[in-house]
């Protein structure tokens, strides 16, 4: 309708974009030789080449270096900040804006890709994709902070070894394209 228009236009952001039911969901992961192995962790082993390098040993803090090259409004930037931060607080984990850093976050925004990331660091640009227009947004605090704990290194809590112990998958009540409930991580992976 005209007044659904009207608002659009003339709104800061649009509506919460529904992630999780999202096409392809919200990790877009390079397949591997072994394409079970990826699909199978719930967080990146200790010795994984996958996990982010130390500022410096006596330091013990993880470096992660990242850039914005996506267009987003001073608010929508401080909602990015202030998940960082939050993780900041509350791990060992360091963002730092990138310098010369070969790996690296790229905070993009691109209209029809939604909100997704990786899950660990990969060689070269990461890109932490979070759409934000006057349509739809990933662009909220806990969406920010779900897509920064993929690319420091977790998976889905679902996908963990011992899920059989406490949860029962009832698929009858799954639709059928998000249905990967399937896979969970094998014993040798676990970090928990």
């Amino acid at each position: 309708s005209l007044l659904f228009v009207l608002r659009s236009a003339f709104a800061k952001r649009g509506q919460r974009i529904d992630f999780e039911n999202q096409d392809g969901g919200d990790i877009k992961q390079p397949k591997s030789d072994d394409d079970n192995v990826w699909l199978m962790m719930n967080a990146l082993p200790q010795h994984s080449p996958f996990r982010w390098e130390r500022l410096t040993v006596s330091e013990n803090f993880y470096k992660i270096p990242y850039i914005v090259s996506g267009q987003y409004d001073p608010e929508e930037l401080a909602i990015i900040n202030a998940a960082m931060n939050r993780i900041e607080r509350n791990t060992c984990i360091r963002f730092k804006k990138r310098n010369n850093d070969d790996d690296f976050l790229d905070f993009q925004n691109k209209i029809g890709h939604g909100c997704y990331t990786t899950v660990g660091r990969l060689h070269g640009r990461n890109v932490v994709m979070l759409e934000a227009n006057n349509m739809v947004t990933c662009i909220e605090y806990d969406i920010v902070i779900h897509e920064l704990m993929h690319v420091i290194g977790l998976w889905h809590e679902h996908m963990r070894h011992d899920r059989g112990n406490y949860v029962r998958v009832r698929y009858d009540n799954i639709e059928p394209r998000m249905r990967d409930f399937n896979h969970t991580c094998k014993i040798a992976f676990v970090t928990c």
